[in-house]
């Protein structure tokens, strides 16, 4: 409402002036007085420029950012609610849920005894679990990604390392091949960002009935999974 009156007070006062300039302009040109009769109604062209063009239509945005519809999931810290997110992001794998479960009732315990054991992983457990041993929000929510990723139900995407990384990551993802996700990779360049390449893959995987999203976990890396098209997100 400010917004809305400081405009009009604005237009009002262009619009005084400009008119107050142009009646002098006309009067000096009918008194033979050109010299100030220019300086009058360039005066009054000056003040009825920024009038105009609150009449031109207003420049669309560019059409990436308007288009770009990308479902971005929060990651909770409440046990229940992650174990909500596990649940409608497994498809029917009950040993990983078990997992899941077991990491959710006791993280502490469950991370270093992780850390301990040697094992294949692509994460660090042992570094996680010295950074975080004394979190139990990061340990629980944090920690269920990095289960989630070592089983390829999630992956976390550096932008810094390309689209050919990007691509890697998402033809890993057990969704994007149990639901044969399209990835028409002449679309895609170096020059997009991964929030633009997601939608990009959307668009062309609709068929498909899935989507990628990304999972918000607060890092400068992108945490990407696959959701059914139209997902409403945890309760």
């Amino acid at each position: 409402m400010k917004d809305f009156f400081a405009n009009a007070i604005t237009w009002l006062v262009l619009l005084i002036f400009t008119i107050g300039a142009a009646w002098a302009a006309i009067t000096k040109f009918q008194t033979g007085h050109y010299i100030m009769g220019l300086l009058c109604a360039f005066g009054a062209l000056l003040f009825g420029l920024p009038l105009i063009s609150y009449f031109l239509p207003k420049g669309k945005k560019k059409e990436k950012e308007d288009t770009v519809q990308v479902t971005i999931i929060p990651l909770p810290t409440d046990k229940d609610k992650l174990e909500a997110l596990a649940i409608q992001l497994i498809d029917d794998d009950k040993p990983l849920m078990d997992t899941i479960l077991e990491s959710l009732a006791h993280p502490q315990a469950f991370y270093e005894h992780k850390a301990k054991t040697v094992g294949e992983d692509d994460i660090d457990y042992e570094a996680f679990w010295i950074d975080a041993k004394n979190d139990i929000d990061t340990l629980s929510s944090i920690g269920m990604l990095y289960l989630l990723s070592d089983a390829n139900v999630v992956r976390s995407v550096d932008p810094k390392e390309g689209l050919d990384n990007f691509l890697w990551n998402i033809e890993c993802l057990k969704r994007v091949q149990l639901h044969h996700l399209t990835i028409e990779k002449a679309l895609l360049n170096n020059t997009l960002d991964i929030l633009h390449c997601c939608d990009i893959i959307n668009k062309q995987g609709e068929p498909t009935g899935f989507q990628l999203a990304l999972i918000d976990d607060d890092s400068s890396d992108s945490t990407i999974t696959v959701v059914p098209i139209g997902w409403k997100g945890i309760s």
